[in-house]
């Protein structure tokens, strides 16, 4: 198993995940660049040089990321495992048995939701480094079917014609009896608090309706301090703030609040936006990517919003309880159950070939 740990995360989340879904089946052994969870317990574990923070430069990581493929390139002679398991392949230069996609084919930072390329001279080199080659024939898995087509869309753009794919919708771990009759006039954006967001979204929002509670909680990774600060002192009154919230606060935060408000556009999966549904939230989020497909499934469990969310979080504060209702009941598809059984089959499926 491939992960990087030096950052908090949806892809540090779903590598826990995959690692509970198949510790009982196999005995994995570990390639990372940092210290992780003390639930995991790895047959061997092999450190790298790699050290990520938010805002770094792209020669930076370029350099970096080489730097990283030689390393495991030795980590890995003579080796021989029954799965490879690489969770961060844009990192994480090897070709494993199973590779996840986070995001759009390596080309996210230059396209835009729908898959245009945004950046011409960027794309360019990425394509000329051929870093990326190795994943010419390789197996992917990702979270949704919104990241699954965009990826087969843009992997022909630098020369792979990938093997197996398919998506695994990302689990939520823990359901809870929500009181809807409690929850207060409130509107909670959470997840990582970084400038991809689009956080500014939910201050214009707030200062336009005054009369509404909103809150932004979520991670602060190293890098991100100056953005936090700046948005705490451009937010009108009626925003509060949690950095860094520990679990059980962030459970109050989403029982507590009636809806969650997303404001990326460009958003791979969204997790927090599934969290919300299994806690009776009504999601409002934009009319793009994974939260829209996979999640509120193109206003069946929430509402979309082209540009400016403001009459849909109104009318999601009117939600009845019978919406709230099928809301929740819908949860079900993200049960931690579902998950491993579907990974297990998938992992189970990858081996057979490999030994064949």
């Amino acid at each position: 198993m491939m992960e990087e740990f030096s950052r908090t995360g949806g892809g540090q989340e779903l590598f826990s995940d995959i690692y509970d879904a198949i510790k009982e089946k196999y005995s994995p052994s570990l390639i990372t660049d940092s210290s992780y969870g003390n639930n995991m317990n790895f047959r061997e574990v092999f450190r790298t040089s790699y050290r990520y923070h938010e805002n770094m430069s792209p020669l930076s990581i370029f350099i970096n990321v080489r730097r990283l493929r030689r390393e495991i390139g030795e980590i890995m002679k003579n080796r021989q495992y029954d799965i490879v398991f690489n969770n961060h392949p844009n990192i994480f230069i090897y070709r494993g048995d199973v590779n996840y996609l986070h995001s759009f084919s390596f080309l996210d930072p230059v396209i835009d939701a729908q898959g245009n390329i945004t950046n011409i001279l960027i794309y360019r080199m990425i394509k000329m480094s051929g870093l990326y080659d190795i994943y010419d024939g390789a197996n992917f898995i990702t979270h949704g079917r919104y990241t699954l087509e965009l990826s087969r869309k843009m992997f022909p753009y630098i020369g792979i014609s990938p093997g197996k794919m398919d998506y695994i919708n990302i689990p939520v771990r823990d359901f809870y009896d929500i009181p809807i009759g409690d929850k207060k006039n409130r509107v909670l954006t959470f997840g990582r608090i970084n400038r991809d967001k689009k956080l500014e979204s939910v201050l214009e929002a707030a200062g336009r309706m005054r009369e509404i509670e909103f809150v932004i909680a979520g991670a602060v990774n190293r890098g991100d301090e100056t953005y936090f600060q700046t948005l705490k002192n451009k937010a009108p009154g009626n925003v509060a703030f949690f950095a860094n919230p520990d679990y059980q606060e962030k459970v109050k935060l989403f029982k507590d609040s009636k809806v969650y408000l997303h404001t990326r556009r460009k958003e791979p999966y969204g997790i927090t936006v599934a969290e919300a549904i299994a806690f009776g939230c009504v999601p409002v989020v934009p009319k793009s990517g994974g939260p829209w497909v996979d999640i509120v499934e193109e206003g069946k469990y929430g509402l979309g919003y082209d540009t400016i969310p403001d009459d849909e979080i109104r009318i999601a504060m009117a939600a009845d309880n019978e919406f709230l209702k099928t809301i929740i009941q819908s949860r079900e598809r993200f049960s931690f159950s579902l998950f491993r059984e579907r990974v297990l089959d998938y992992f189970g499926g990858i081996a057979s070939e490999k030994r064949i």
